[in-house]
């Protein structure tokens, strides 16, 4: 089965620590609207949300280099917490897996079972 609300909003937040997410992130609100998602899509939304800060610092990177000469990015180094426009664009881009297979699995269920 899949994770209940409660536990997507346990696996957003064992996955993304504290210390690299907003505290105006709304982990509860964004667990109701992930119904669908499997644990291990959790964990791709995490990293992929955990990736945009990254990419927003490179893009910062490379254009204060330009700019002002290598020597003065040093002071740029540390990447922005993850926002919950993160997440969001992050499971925008990632949809759930087991919904494209969910047929797959109910038939093996009815032909098998479980125990």
């Amino acid at each position: 089965p899949l994770p209940s609300s409660s536990a997507r909003a346990e696996m957003l937040r064992n996955t993304l620590p504290p210390a690299r997410i907003q505290r105006s992130v709304d982990i509860d609100g964004l667990a109701d609207q992930a119904d669908g998602y499997s644990g291990s899509d959790l964990v791709l939304v995490c990293k992929e949300a955990a990736m945009r800060p990254l990419r927003k610092l490179l893009l910062t990177l490379d254009a204060a280099d330009a700019a002002m000469g290598s020597g003065k990015v040093a002071d740029l180094l540390q990447p922005e917490r993850v926002t919950e426009e993160d997440l969001r664009a992050a499971f925008a881009c990632t949809r759930p897996t087991v919904s494209q297979y969910g047929s797959r699995y109910a038939e093996w269920e009815a032909e098998f079972g479980s125990s």
